[in-house]
């Protein structure tokens, strides 16, 4: 017999496809303006249009590379391997990688409709979650800067994991496992935030799937109830996962000196910041104000809040433990809180990456648990009281209409650097990183006064901040005082001895002073430190090449090439050298590179004339 599908379940698939249209229509109409914004010097160089692999595009080394690297501190091969593909698509122009962005946040929106839709039975709670989860305004970090990819990717896979459980747990099997599995795994390969969705599916065996033998019971028929213990033994591949990619996660954030040391942040510190952070999270759900890009640790500046982090404290035990209390009256409660406290366990600050306090990327996923227990309860009280369905409904679109507004002006503070960093500053304190980087964008526009007042607002809060010393001699340089800036450039190094760049700006400064001997010092020690810096190799090319070291310029004129191949300078370097050891038609080729890489370079052009002169005759 065929299954007969009532007048209810068609509207019901109706209003799901509406809703589903208008989380489209409304992500979109909210970021539309970040197609006309800029990449940032925010990571945005790192991640894309300062990457060589990147802005090589697509292709077979690049992918290799994605797969082996640790480059930025972290193993997220998907990740890369998706700005390559919007270089290929867009090459360096930001608004489609923007606008890729915004539809990964938007297809989200719409898979966490359609799993929490599938695990529920209901519609209008599942909406309402995927609703808060697309305009509120703690979602413009991740959306709206275009290093943050690896948030949208992971919580792709985060939406399409919960889809394939709720599948497999209908009607269990190897084959519908295996796609659960290879989700989490894409998921973890686009970041590791994904390490804790094991854990999330035993909660969701709980409720709603009704999985848990004497817990709750579900709405939809799901797989019969199971033991606790089968249920963990169910997870331990897709732990095991979690397992291996917090591993490599660790390895890239160690050898990228990510992870700050007890030393520097003692775990008292790393403890009290958590606590507050837990709160804080909180606070900005219910009024999203004040949002930056970064919230500086207030330990790093000697002002940690022990008094608010101990009632932070007890605030949290208070609502776990009347979470737990609820499991049986409200399970949604429980769920709902125990995801948003378990899912920010990895990015809480305890292993400190960085020097934030919190981040709102961070909360891409973890809210969502809230947005669940806030849904559970509107939808508990309309069921109680069904004259409250449309005064509900009102409130609820009041709500998303002034979440969207806030979201709105929220992605204007992302449309380029300076508006970004002078965004930080005006809702932080303290935040020497953003002062550092608003000097930055002054003297790359060429504003060296007010570029240096950024760079000493910087040192008056930390000052033993290296990298203000660092741009603070570039000011100096700017100036041609070189004794002053070599004093800046010496300081940083001081502070911090493996600080690659600083030796290399030191050396160039040391070399224009007249010492050579310490210049080739400094330049040896930078490309030591950090093999990566195409600046150094070439520039130590050039003092090898004036010592007479032939074959240990050439070297490092390849080597520089190989990590940046569009670097016109170090081709035509290369091609002279290759002309003094008589390889003319060697030679005749860097320089031809150099001037595809940079049709304005003078030199190449002069160097190519006289070569290709010279092989006429």
């Amino acid at each position: 017999m065929t299954a007969r599908i009532s007048r209810t379940q068609v509207d019901e698939g109706r209003f799901a496809l509406a809703i589903c249209v208008g989380l489209v229509l409304a992500v979109v109409l909210v970021y539309a303006g970040t197609a006309n914004h800029e990449f940032v010097h925010w990571d945005d160089d790192i991640y894309v249009f300062d990457n060589a692999r990147v802005v090589g595009g697509l292709d077979a080394d690049g992918v290799g590379w994605a797969f082996t690297s640790t480059h930025a501190a972290n193993w997220h091969p998907l990740t890369w391997i998706s700005h390559m593909v919007d270089v290929e698509l867009f090459g360096l122009e930001p608004g489609g990688h923007h606008l890729v962005n915004v539809a990964l946040h938007a297809l989200n929106a719409v898979l966490l409709f359609a799993a929490l839709r599938m695990m529920t039975g209901t519609l209008w709670p599942p909406a309402l979650v995927a609703a808060l989860f697309a305009l509120h305004p703690l979602r413009v970090e991740s959306v709206a800067w275009v290093a943050e990819r690896k948030d949208l990717l992971s919580g792709l896979f985060w939406m399409t994991t919960l889809l394939a459980y709720a599948w497999y747990c209908k009607r269990t099997g190897p084959a519908r496992y295996l796609v659960v599995v290879a989700s989490l795994a894409l998921g973890l390969m686009s970041k590791p935030m994904l390490v804790t969705l094991p854990l999330v599916l035993l909660l969701l065996d709980g409720w709603p799937l009704g999985r848990l033998a004497g817990g709750p019971a579900g709405r939809v028929a799901f797989d019969r109830p199971r033991s606790v213990s089968f249920l963990i033994v169910e997870k331990l591949p897709l732990l095991l996962l979690s397992a291996v990619s917090s591993w490599l996660t660790g390895v890239a954030q160690k050898s990228g000196g990510a992870i700050g040391s007890l030393e520097a942040l003692p775990f008292a510190d790393r403890l009290a910041n958590a606590l507050t952070a837990y709160v804080a999270y909180l606070t900005k759900t219910i009024a999203p104000l004040g949002l930056a890009c970064l919230y500086p640790h207030p330990a790093l500046v000697g002002q940690t809040n022990w008094i608010g982090a101990a009632i932070a404290g007890l605030l949290l035990l208070v609502i776990t433990a009347a979470a737990i209390f609820l499991w049986k009256r409200a399970p949604y409660v429980t769920v709902g809180w125990l995801w948003y406290v378990g899912t920010l366990v990895p990015v809480i600050g305890l292993f400190q990456v960085g020097i934030q306090s919190m981040a709102d990327r961070y909360a891409y996923v973890p809210l969502i648990g809230v947005y669940i227990v806030v849904a559970g309860v509107g939808a508990t009280l309309v069921s109680a009281r069904p004259s409250l369905r449309k005064p509900a409904a009102a409130v609820a679109g009041i709500v998303l209409l002034g979440l969207a507004a806030g979201t709105w002006l929220q992605v204007r503070t992302w449309s380029d650097s300076r508006a970004l960093f002078e965004r930080a500053l005006s809702v932080t304190s303290n935040n020497y990183r953003m002062h550092n980087n608003l000097g930055n964008v002054y003297l790359r526009a060429g504003e060296v006064e007010r570029a240096s007042g950024e760079f000493e607002a910087a040192l008056e809060i930390k000052p033993d901040y290296a990298t203000a010393r660092n741009n603070l001699g570039k000011v100096w340089v700017r100036r041609n005082d070189m004794t002053r800036a070599a004093q800046q450039f010496a300081r940083a190094v001081e502070l911090e001895p493996d600080y690659a760049k600083a030796h290399y700006n030191l050396a160039q400064v040391l070399g224009q002073m007249g010492r050579v001997d310490e210049a080739l010092q400094h330049l040896r020690t930078a490309v030591e430190l950090d093999p990566g810096l195409p600046n150094a190799h070439n520039a130590l090319g050039v003092r090898l090449e004036a010592n007479g070291d032939l074959d240990g310029a050439r070297r490092h004129y390849e080597r520089a090439i190989a990590i940046k191949p569009d670097f016109s300078e170090a081709h035509n370097n290369l091609g002279i050298l290759l002309a003094r050891q008589g390889d003319l038609q060697g030679a005749a080729a860097s320089f031809e590179r150099a001037l595809q890489a940079d049709p304005n370079n003078p030199g190449a052009r002069d160097n190519l004339q006289r070569v290709r002169g010279m092989l006429r005759r």
